[in-house]
């Protein structure tokens, strides 16, 4: 949970700025907590399954997602005014797990960006440079022309209490990546964070994939999980639209 620094506050208050925390998001801070508390207890790590991302679906989905305007600088975009689903991703060019599925992300918004809107939120690192990205192409190299590209900047980004992610621009960022499957309507259908990806990726490797390179690893869990939830996003706006016209 954010901090708040006065009893009674509008909105939330962290560190040197005012920022309002969305009740989606105190639901993750309040899983995340619920299952480590559990987990001291226990001592056990959970190297095959998710009890986070259990609460999540539990918890999460279905709730209104905001805020509606993502901005950096003076570019910014504002997601009432998509009429599509939405994939909204965060990414960092520090982690390895984030850059390893670049190239697969661009293979999602080329194959879906006319039934769905991609946007990445993303934190670029000072050394990926221009010859970074001529010797690392599918690393480094850009985005795929059908995302839309925010980045994360100190001044649209604020930590959370107790290392829980931060908001980027009011958006909550578990861990990067933290992806939203976020339907026309702007409800949450589904969303995961680096955990799930550990956790889905481990399962791979331990059954008989030992051999495999950590970006084959990453290729597989990517593909196992990633085309399936589009397809269940997808399904979730034909659901809707059907109900929709049906009360018509």
């Amino acid at each position: 949970m954010i901090k708040k620094t006065a009893a009674i506050v509008v909105g939330t208050c962290l560190l040197t700025a005012c920022v309002e925390e969305p009740p989606y998001s105190e639901k993750i801070s309040d899983c995340i907590t619920e299952v480590h508390e559990a987990s001291k207890k226990t001592f056990k790590i959970n190297y095959t399954s998710n009890p986070v991302q259990e609460c999540f679906d539990k918890n999460v989905i279905g709730d209104s997602f905001s805020p509606l305007v993502i901005a950096s600088g003076s570019k910014k975009i504002d997601l009432s005014k998509i009429k599509k689903p939405i994939y909204l991703h965060t990414f960092s060019d520090s982690l390895g797990q984030s850059l390893r599925e670049k190239e697969y992300i661009n293979d999602m918004a080329e194959k879906y960006s006319d039934e769905i809107k991609f946007i990445v939120l993303h934190k670029q690192a000072p050394y990926a440079s221009g010859m970074m990205e001529q010797k690392f192409p599918k690393l480094y190299g850009p985005f795929n022309d059908n995302i839309t590209v925010i980045s994360v900047t100190e001044d649209n980004t604020t930590d959370l209490e107790g290392g829980y992610g931060e908001l980027i621009s009011g958006v909550r960022n578990i861990s990067y990546p933290t992806t939203y499957y976020l339907s026309a309507d702007k409800k949450i259908v589904k969303v995961t964070s680096l955990e799930e990806v550990m956790v889905q990726t481990n399962i791979i490797y331990m059954d008989n994939n030992r051999h495999l390179s950590d970006q084959e690893l990453s290729k597989l869990s990517f593909y196992a999980r990633v085309p399936k939830l589009i397809d269940e996003l997808l399904s979730e706006g034909k659901e809707n639209k059907k109900d929709t016209q049906v009360s018509e």
